[in-house]
Protein backbone atom coordinates (compact mmCIF):
# COMPACT_ATOMS: atom_id res chain seq x y z
CA UNK A 1 0.00 0.00 0.00
CA UNK A 2 1.42 3.65 -1.02
CA UNK A 3 -0.16 6.69 -0.09
CA UNK A 4 -0.50 8.64 -2.98
CA UNK A 5 -2.26 12.15 -1.34
CA UNK A 6 -2.94 13.74 1.70
CA UNK A 7 -6.79 15.29 1.24
CA UNK A 8 -6.41 17.01 5.06
CA UNK A 9 -3.79 17.42 7.89
CA UNK A 10 -4.98 18.69 11.09
CA UNK A 11 -3.79 18.62 14.91
CA UNK A 12 -6.28 17.52 17.71
CA UNK A 13 -5.30 18.09 21.11
CA UNK A 14 -6.99 15.09 23.54
CA UNK A 15 -6.23 14.60 27.33
CA UNK A 16 -2.84 16.99 26.69
CA UNK A 17 -1.37 15.27 23.58
CA UNK A 18 -1.16 16.61 20.59
CA UNK A 19 -1.94 14.32 17.85
CA UNK A 20 -1.33 14.72 14.11
CA UNK A 21 -4.93 13.02 11.94
CA UNK A 22 -4.42 12.83 7.97
CA UNK A 23 -6.81 12.21 5.56
CA UNK A 24 -5.00 10.38 2.60
CA UNK A 25 -5.71 7.88 0.18
CA UNK A 26 -3.74 4.86 -1.33
CA UNK A 27 -3.03 4.51 -4.98
CA UNK A 28 -6.45 1.92 -5.67
CA UNK A 29 -8.21 5.25 -4.30
CA UNK A 30 -9.20 3.80 -1.21
CA UNK A 31 -9.44 6.83 2.26
CA UNK A 32 -7.20 6.01 4.40
CA UNK A 33 -7.45 7.72 8.23
CA UNK A 34 -3.67 8.08 9.64
CA UNK A 35 -3.29 8.85 12.95
CA UNK A 36 -0.11 9.64 14.75
CA UNK A 37 1.53 11.11 17.64
CA UNK A 38 4.84 11.47 16.33
CA UNK A 39 5.93 14.89 15.42
CA UNK A 40 9.71 14.75 15.64
CA UNK A 41 12.73 12.31 15.95
CA UNK A 42 16.41 12.12 15.99
CA UNK A 43 17.90 10.52 12.80
CA UNK A 44 21.08 8.08 13.27
CA UNK A 45 22.91 9.99 11.27
CA UNK A 46 25.18 12.48 13.47
CA UNK A 47 23.18 14.92 15.77
CA UNK A 48 20.17 15.29 12.51
CA UNK A 49 16.73 15.73 13.61
CA UNK A 50 13.24 15.44 11.84
CA UNK A 51 10.38 17.64 12.54
CA UNK A 52 7.08 17.95 11.43
CA UNK A 53 6.16 21.01 9.82
CA UNK A 54 2.75 21.63 11.52
CA UNK A 55 2.69 25.31 11.48
CA UNK A 56 0.01 25.55 9.00
CA UNK A 57 -1.65 22.41 10.05
CA UNK A 58 -5.20 23.21 11.19
CA UNK A 59 -5.58 22.51 14.76
CA UNK A 60 -9.13 21.57 15.89
CA UNK A 61 -10.77 19.97 18.90
CA UNK A 62 -12.54 16.44 19.09
CA UNK A 63 -15.91 18.21 18.52
CA UNK A 64 -14.99 20.17 15.52
CA UNK A 65 -13.76 16.87 13.48
CA UNK A 66 -16.74 15.48 11.78
CA UNK A 67 -18.34 11.73 13.00
CA UNK A 68 -16.28 10.16 10.69
CA UNK A 69 -13.02 11.00 12.08
CA UNK A 70 -13.87 10.99 15.34
CA UNK A 71 -15.13 7.51 15.66
CA UNK A 72 -12.09 6.38 14.13
CA UNK A 73 -10.01 8.58 16.53
CA UNK A 74 -11.83 7.38 19.54
CA UNK A 75 -11.30 3.79 18.01
CA UNK A 76 -7.80 3.98 17.23
CA UNK A 77 -7.12 5.88 20.91
CA UNK A 78 -9.79 3.15 23.02
CA UNK A 79 -6.72 1.72 25.28
CA UNK A 80 -4.30 4.44 24.68
CA UNK A 81 -5.91 7.57 26.57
Amino acid sequence: MKVTNVEAKRVVRIKGKELVVEETRNEKGEKIIVVRALNNAKLAKEDEYWQDDLNNVQKVTMKELNDELRKVLMRALKNEL
